[in-house]
């Protein structure tokens, strides 16, 4: 047990600390109000925010923004402790500065309540962020600071022994934007033909025939291949299904009435945890949201409770509150499209707070890192230079023992096309992952 010490009483404090200690680093703590502080406790004490400490605690000043309720502009103010804070991971020394609130600065997502520049498709850019702008985008901030905090805690408390659960591992998820590029498209495959031999594209028409004629020669039908590669290393993979009832510019699957599409997304269910892809257009209309996941609660005779937004597309709190109302429990939509990285400063598991209504929800966020569309379209690396960066963020996510999340798509296996070789980048992912639990 850990003792907090404390005079504030708001759902912020509260909900960092349960992040802190009972999240990730597993361990119960209390609060005790001021009025209290002199009940006789032998273990580890925090004092937060109390002028008057006591030798044998450890202080950690309020900055305020726990204190609050609202958003206010307070990007410099967190700017400047972010700093302080990071010279102090840096040494290695005791926290003299608020680490309860720039930790909930970031997993809250404060700053993307600010007014902000999005991109041309409406998203949150990295660019806006604190992590971006201090260059800390590929440092899980927020696990340094637990982890010094951590430290710390057991240098003045020498008798107290945290548990020691790893925390660190593979997550791999698939998105699946088209189930086959090709196959099953009936008047689509024959216009998109037609448009191939327009285009003098020889190469795309001979795939398209070769598809139309037998599935299994789809350059998207990579699925034994997934299954194969994460059998291999022992890692279970999440799928989630774009399962739009109208396609558009950026949603291109299969009519979802389609018996072979069907089947096929029923055969995966039967074998892996699969969850939902809601549409772009899901963003712009709720009902499309609500009509995507009863559908697709319908084919699979179950209850999804799993998503991530097509594209990326995540905006608070209007995301998340559609989610929850129609019955979603977990999201894997917080990562960045265009870089890599830690968006919450976190690899670890939490719950979303509401910063609007100033309460813990109960959706669980599970952050990403690596992306296989970041690597390749945005950041140009080639197929050598992709695991160099790879190999990066496993190391790190070792030291920092937490876990590391990709997301690839059955699109990205196709070696017959533009992601030839990276195949074997995949992999090295999941080797790598491998290699750092044993």
């Amino acid at each position: 047990m850990i003792q907090i010490i404390t005079n504030i009483q708001k759902n912020r404090l509260t909900y960092t600390l349960n992040f802190i200690f009972i999240e990730v680093l597993g361990v119960d703590y209390s609060i005790i109000d001021t009025l209290d502080s002199k009940v006789e406790f032998n273990g580890p004490c925090i004092n937060y925010g109390i002028d008057n400490m006591d030798s044998n605690q450890i202080f950690i000043p309020s900055q305020g923004l726990l204190n609050q309720s609202g958003i206010t502009n307070c990007t410099e103010t967190i700017n400047a402790l972010a700093k302080n804070i990071l010279t102090s991971i840096e040494k290695r020394e005791i926290f003299t500065d608020d680490i309860f609130s720039l930790i909930f600065f970031l997993i809250s997502r404060y700053e993307e309540y600010l007014p902000h520049e999005a991109d041309q498709l409406g998203r949150y850019q990295a660019k806006n962020s604190l992590s971006y702008q201090l260059q800390i985008l590929n440092r899980a901030i927020v696990d340094e600071c637990i982890l010094n905090l951590k430290n710390n805690i057991s240098e003045k408390y020498p008798t107290y022994v945290f548990p020691n659960k790893k925390k660190f591992a593979i997550h791999s998820t698939i998105d699946i934007d088209q189930v086959w590029a090709y196959a099953y498209k009936g008047f689509r495959n024959i216009g998109g033909g037609i448009k191939d031999l327009i285009k003098g594209d020889l190469f795309s028409f001979k795939r398209r025939l070769s598809s139309f004629n037998n599935y299994n020669n789809d350059p998207f039908n990579t699925y034994e291949l997934i299954e194969s590669l994460h059998k291999k290393h022992q890692i279970k993979p999440n799928y989630f299904v774009l399962f739009a009832s109208k396609t558009s510019t950026y949603d291109k699957n299969h009519d979802i009435s389609e018996t072979n599409f069907q089947i096929k997304i029923k055969a995966l269910a039967e074998k892996y945890a699969v969850g939902i892809h809601p549409s772009f257009r899901s963003n712009e209309d709720p009902n499309v949201l609500s009509s995507e996941i009863k559908n697709f609660n319908n084919l699979l005779k179950t209850k999804i409770t799993t998503s991530r937004q097509h594209f990326i597309k995540l905006e608070l709190p209007t995301t998340y509150r559609n989610l929850i109302l129609n019955g979603i429990k977990e999201d894997y939509s917080m990562g960045y499209p265009e870089e890599n990285g830690y968006r919450a400063g976190t690899g670890h598991n939490f719950y979303w707070y509401d910063l609007i209504n100033e309460c813990v929800t109960d959706l669980i966020i599970h952050p990403f890192q690596l992306m296989d569309v970041t690597l390749k379209n945005y950041k140009k690396l080639s197929a050598s230079q992709a695991k160099t960066e790879i190999g990066r963020f496993i190391k790190y996510a070792k030291e920092i023992d937490a876990p590391l999340c990709v997301i690839w798509h059955n699109s990205s296996l196709d070696e017959g096309g533009i992601w030839r070789g990276w195949t074997d980048v995949y992999e090295s992912i999941l080797c790598g992952g491998q290699e750092m639990g044993e």
